[in-house]
């Protein structure tokens, strides 16, 4: 088979993979809990449209009550801890097979997912005081968290996207629920209405194509490489992406803000008349201006962890020396590995900057601004679905286009031949 229709013939399969581990998810969202009222729940999530919004932006899927309703949250927080104790150095973590490293994973997001299913559970008075009703419930919805953990990894190997896929499946499906209720509640009998939905859809027709160009800037490095001529060593650049962490803190940030808002819940319970409890859980709730500065300052801290995360300057720096590649002007090891972090470090400003403006935002004048909170949500919303489905949009093509670059690698090997 020729080299370039089997690449392509692996992003297709890897597209339809996908698309099935997308409706596994919507049919298991669709899987309602027995015996349950949701009621209650949608009645809070209804007058506090902030936690509704941040909940979903964590793959939490509460418009009805079902088996997929925590989401893929506590296996992002679980990574997040991974990786913070791995940047620290652990003593014997390095050590782990990878067997070991993914259970230990999987038990920290067991014990993640205990706690938010108790909190939802506690919050929606859903288990009606029966404790063994509480742990039932708990039971079905810890299941869910591990077949949509299955379901990521899954796709992270068969499919595109990973476990990126599952929480952009929950945004779409409330993004979709979000656009069907502020459009019925527009009346069309007046042509200023309309006029002004009109320039509503050429805003967002040009905010979308500002994030894509966005999104798709590159600071290139040029690259010295001892083994390429004239010809090619002159085109031979490294890419540093404008916004290296990608969606990466949108989709962590939201998760690391509700964690401890589900630990207050449960806390509450055994200390009702608790004021320092009702405080912290005030400042950490994203219906107010402190809540909100608080997830802006974890959005900032994730973008620049992550921008590092994604391009290690000091693994390039080494493998540079390795090979005997090198910046111009720039002497490699130490000198390159400071060069490659100041430049990343630029990138990342920029790149936390456009996070801030598309994210913090929207909800800052949600929050100032109530009449226009559910419009600035869905800014915010659709600024991560570009985001995170233009990460997919470049694996597909990356792979798609891999036998495209047979001929430029037959014409090197022949030239050096000669």
């Amino acid at each position: 088979m020729d080299l370039k229709k089997m690449y392509q013939k692996i992003a297709y399969k890897k597209i339809l993979f996908t698309l099935f581990v997308t409706v596994i998810y919507i049919v298991g969202s669709n899987i309602t809990l027995p015996g349950i009222n949701a009621k209650p729940m949608l009645t809070l999530l209804t007058k506090n449209p902030n936690a509704a919004f941040s909940l979903q932006m964590a793959g939490m899927s509460l418009d009805r009550m079902s088996l997929f309703s925590i989401g893929i949250g506590p296996w992002m927080s679980a990574l997040i801890l991974w990786r913070a104790l791995t940047a620290i150095k652990i003593p014997k973590i390095d050590n782990l097979t990878k067997k070991q490293s993914y259970m230990a994973k999987f038990f920290a997001s067991m014990f993640f997912g205990a706690i938010q299913a108790a909190g939802l559970i506690l919050q929606g008075n859903l288990n009606e005081g029966s404790t063994t009703r509480l742990i039932m419930l708990m039971i079905i919805l810890l299941s869910g968290v591990a077949v949509l953990i299955w379901l990521g990894n899954l796709n992270m190997h068969y499919g595109l996207g990973g476990a990126t896929i599952i929480v952009m499946a929950g945004m779409s499906r409330g993004f979709i629920q979000r656009i069907r209720a502020e459009i019925s509640t527009i009346k069309f009998d007046d042509y200023k209405t309309i006029l002004i939905l009109i320039a509503v859809i050429i805003g967002v027709i040009i905010f979308s194509v500002f994030t894509i160009f966005f999104i798709n800037g590159q600071l290139r490095l040029p690259v010295k490489h001892i083994m390429l001529n004239n010809k090619y060593e002159s085109e031979s650049y490294l890419p540093i992406s404008v916004n290296p962490a990608g969606g990466m803190p949108f989709m962590y940030a939201f998760t690391i803000v509700a964690l401890p808002q589900y630990a207050i819940s449960l806390l509450s319970i055994y200390y009702p008349d608790s004021q320092i409890l009702s405080t912290v859980n005030y400042y950490l709730s994203q219906d107010n201006l402190p809540g909100i500065i608080f997830l802006i300052l974890v959005v900032i801290l994730l973008s620049y962890a992550f921008s590092f995360v994604n391009i290690d300057n000091k693994e390039i720096a080494e493998n540079m020396k390795k090979s005997g590649d090198y910046f111009p002007n720039v002497y490699p090891g130490k000198n390159t590995e400071k060069y490659l972090h100041d430049k990343v470090m630029r990138v990342a400003t920029v790149g936390t900057l456009f996070n801030v403006l598309v994210m913090g935002v929207p909800m800052l004048v949600g929050v100032v601004y109530q009449p226009i909170q559910e419009w600035a949500f869905l800014i915010t919303m659709w600024s991560m679905w570009l985001i995170l489905i233009q990460q997919i949009l470049i694996q597909f093509v990356s792979l798609y286009g891999r036998g495209s670059y047979s001929e430029f690698a037959e014409v090197k090997i022949k030239r050096s031949k000669k």
